[in-house]
């Protein structure tokens, strides 16, 4: 068999199946008022690990995320696992917190006021590197596209 050079190797990504079928597990986005003082803070929806194993929160190497074509700075993203609310960029060292294939987690995004109802457009793009090994392709990138819906 010869061996695929890396190039070839990220052009055949057959594990964007699992990000089809389980990244985006609810079309919902949830307004959220995180200090209860009446204010919509931000807006959340849910996520599930679309790897097929449990995978420590530092494999989490990036999560963009587009919404209505606005491009939504890492630092308003925070991804919310069991109640505990992580900043993106402090998920790398998060090594002893696991995310179980399947397991739902929201995305966090700090906006006052959230969204407003109807129908948004997002576009979600994961970028994990498994904690066994990078298989020779480096970072796996989950991307998706969809239509939610702000209640």
């Amino acid at each position: 068999m010869a061996k695929r050079s890396k190039k070839e190797s990220r052009e055949v990504r057959p594990y964007l199946i699992a990000a089809d079928l389980v990244m985006i597990p609810s079309k919902k986005i949830r307004n959220v008022d995180l200090d209860k003082d009446g204010k919509i803070d931000g807006f959340q929806f849910d996520i599930a690990n679309p790897f097929y194993t449990a995978e420590p929160v530092s494999s989490v190497r990036g999560l963009n995320v587009t919404v209505d074509s606005e491009k939504i700075d890492p630092d308003r993203i925070s991804f919310v696992l069991r109640d505990q609310r992580i900043g993106i960029k402090d998920m790398l060292t998060l090594y002893e917190v696991s995310w179980g294939f399947g397991e739902v987690a929201s995305v966090y995004i700090e906006k006052s006021g959230g969204l407003k109802k109807g129908s948004h457009e997002v576009e979600c793009t994961l970028y994990l590197r498994p904690s066994a090994g990078d298989y020779g392709v480096g970072d796996m990138e989950y991307p998706k596209k969809t239509t939610m819906i702000t209640e």
